[in-house]
Parts: structure tokens; C-alpha cells; sequence
């Protein structure tokens, strides 16, 4: 006896699945049947109904169509042609900001001796703040004509993350010490302000980068600039810190970078450790005469650092001034600012100049 033959909605329900799913290895995976099962209805439907024969030599069947349209939705992100012309802006515009910034050049509008004072760390708001001689030193450069100043970072401590909690072994509050920041960053005489260790916890939205829009250059951490007076041009690298120590040179660091850089910096200037060192040198190969220096800051009594063993005995150096004179082409630095004014006074002083004779 023949078998009977079976139902079309069986082998419809076979053939649909293998349409679906793309091959019949997957419809009989989405009806839980064997294989050969439902290859033979697929067959039997095609056979006896007429349906079209879309199974591959494979086994595969030609995809399904969608059963549905799915709504046109935009795209959150930026088309890619103008995310790349975007990043070419972005990248010509950073990089046209930091060539600016290489070597950057200040000119003294006046032919005469001039001075730059490079402002120690004050960390204006610690317990352990000189601030009786900041308030001295910063009434002398606004009295003494011809002085200018750097500032060389740190200028509040700014405390951050887990050391935030040494707020509570200060007198003076978070909103006082920006008090102070705002009073010191206003004054007329920067011509530049770096940015410590202490002031870059704050990142990018820290105020001081606020407070000195519109009268000095803030750069982080460090510059290489030039100042032009006359026909003179001193070459001048400023850095919170350069990379380097020793226990026996306190200027090791700005020394290294010189020689590592041809001493092409008539000045090399550093702060940070908290103590003072100057020295003049001329390279012996080439004659080339410059300064190492070391701005001790205003910070002199540090219970972080005398728990660790570090002298606090040193009295000058707070800040380092360097004396220009356009007409000898010389500096001259100093590490007692009182000193270096009264020696700019006296150089700035009314003189005959006469010219030189030839034999």
C-alpha cells in the first residue's frame, strides 16, 4: 500500500522555514525536525505543488526578502567625509597654536636696561607662604621702572583628589586662596605665567587660565621665548622643572638640558624643589656664555619637607632676576630682588654716551 501523500501545509511549513532561514540546515533548526526531514517536504513541494526550486547545489536557499520596512532613521554620528575635514581644521589650528608658541618673541618697547623678575612658587594660600616678603617683592617690581616679571607656577596649592583633605591643616580657605590668585595674576608686570604641578591638577577648567586673559601669555609648565630690545635679542627656557636631579647640584636639571640642547638658551630657569641655586657658565667648545637658575619660591617653611629631612636655611633666591642691557648686550642675573632693582636704577640712570673713536 502507498504511502499517503503529505498535506501541503506541511511541506509549506518546511519550504518557508528553509526560505527563511537561508539554508535547510536552519529551518529544520527552526522547527527542532531533522534535517532529512524537512529537505524531503521541501522536496515534495516543490515536486507536487509547483513552487520554485530555490535550494543551491549547497543546500542553501537564496536569502528571504524582509517582511517588513524598517523606518529611515538618521545618524547620530558625523558623516565621515566631514568628521575628517573637521580634524584637519582641528590639527592645523593646534598645530599653527604651538609653533607660535616656539620661541615666542616679547619686545621692550623702550631702548633702555630692563628686568625680569622670575616670581618663585608663591603658593600664596600655605601657612608656610613668606608673604610679607611677596607683598615686598611685588610693590618693588610695580615701583621699579623697567622690571617685568615671570611667573614660575604654583601660585595657589590647589589641592586635588586625596590631598584635597590638607585644606583641613590650612588657615586660609579654598575661596580665599583664589582671592589671592586673582590679586597676584592682575597685576600689569607678567609678561608670562606658567603653570605648576599644583595649578595643572585643576586641567583645563582652572580659573587661573581665566585670570589671565588679556594681559600675559599662560603656558603649562614650560616656554622657550625671547625677548628683543634694541638690536639685542636674549633667548630665555622657562620651566616649572627640567628632568634630572642630584642631591649634590641643585642645578643638575636646567644644566642637563643646556648641554643636551647645544646651550642654545642664554638663560635656563627652574623652580618647583623649593630651594635656590645660580650659576653663570661658558661653554668651553664654543664660548657661548649663559645662566643656570633655580627660583626657590616663597614657600620657606614646609613641615612636609622637614619631615623628610630637607634644610630650609637659605634667605635669598625667592625669586631670580635677570638685568638686560641693550647697549652692552649683557645679563646679569640676581638672587635678591632688592639688589637686582637698585643695580636696574642705577643702570637705567641718565647718561652721555659717547661714541666711539676711530684710531
Amino acid at each position: 500500500m502507498a504511502p499517503k501523500p503529505l498535506p501541503e501545509a506541511i511541506c509549506r511549513e518546511s519550504y518557508d522555514a528553509a526560505l527563511y532561514a537561508g539554508t535547510v540546515s536552519g529551518g529544520a533548526r527552526e522547527l527542532g525536525l531533522p534535517r532529512q526531514t524537512v529537505e524531503y517536504r521541501y522536496r515534495e513541494g516543490v515536486r507536487r505543488f509547483g513552487w520554485k526550486d530555490v535550494l543551491a547545489e549547497d543546500g542553501a536557499t537564496t536569502p528571504h526578502q524582509p517582511r517588513f520596512t524598517p523606518p529611515d532613521l538618521a545618524d547620530n554620528l558625523e558623516d565621515i567625509e566631514a568628521w575628517l575635514d573637521r580634524r584637519e581644521t582641528e590639527f592645523a589650528r593646534k598645530k599653527a597654536a604651538s609653533s607660535a608658541r616656539e620661541w615666542m618673541e616679547f619686545t621692550i618697547t623702550e631702548t633702555a636696561p630692563f628686568g625680569l623678575v622670575f616670581v618663585g612658587d608663591p603658593h600664596g594660600d600655605d601657612d608656610g607662604c613668606d608673604i610679607s616678603l611677596l607683598r615686598r617683592h611685588v610693590a618693588l617690581i610695580e615701583q621699579t621702572q623697567g622690571l617685568f616679571a615671570i611667573g614660575m607656577g604654583d601660585w595657589v596649592n590647589a589641592w586635588a583628589g586625596r590631598l584635597e583633605r590638607l585644606y583641613g591643616e590650612q588657615t586660609t580657605t579654598k575661596a580665599q586662596g583664589w582671592r589671592f590668585a586673582e590679586w597676584l595674576l592682575g597685576k600689569e608686570f607678567w609678561l608670562l605665567m606658567l603653570l605648576g604641578n599644583h595649578d595643572l591638577w585643576l586641567g583645563a577648567g582652572s580659573p587661573l587660565r581665566w585670570m589671565s586673559r588679556g594681559h600675559a601669555v599662560m603656558a603649562d609648565w614650560q616656554a622657550r621665548f625671547q625677548v628683543r630690545c634694541g638690536d639685542q635679542v636674549w633667548r630665555i627656557w622657562a620651566a616649572h622643572d627640567f628632568p634630572g636631579s642630584s642631591v649634590w647640584n641643585r642645578l643638575h636639571a636646567p644644566g642637563k638640558r643646556a648641554a643636551l640642547t647645544g646651550h642654545d638658551a642664554d638663560l635656563l630657569i627652574a623652580a618647583h624643589r623649593h630651594c635656590f641655586g645660580l650659576a653663570e657658565q661658558q661653554d668651553e667648545h664654543t664660548g657661548k656664555v649663559s645662566w643656570l637658575a633655580r627660583a626657590k619660591g616663597y614657600k620657606v617653611s614646609d613641615a612636609y619637607a622637614a619631615n623628610l629631612g630637607y634644610g630650609q636655611a637659605q634667605d635669598r633666591g625667592h625669586s631670580i632676576v635677570a638685568v638686560c642691557d641693550p647697549f652692552t648686550g649683557r645679563m646679569t642675573c640676581f638672587s635678591d630682588v632688592e639688589e637686582a632693582a637698585r643695580y636696574l636704577t642705577w643702570l637705567r640712570r641718565p647718561r652721555v654716551r659717547v661714541p666711539a673713536v676711530a684710531a
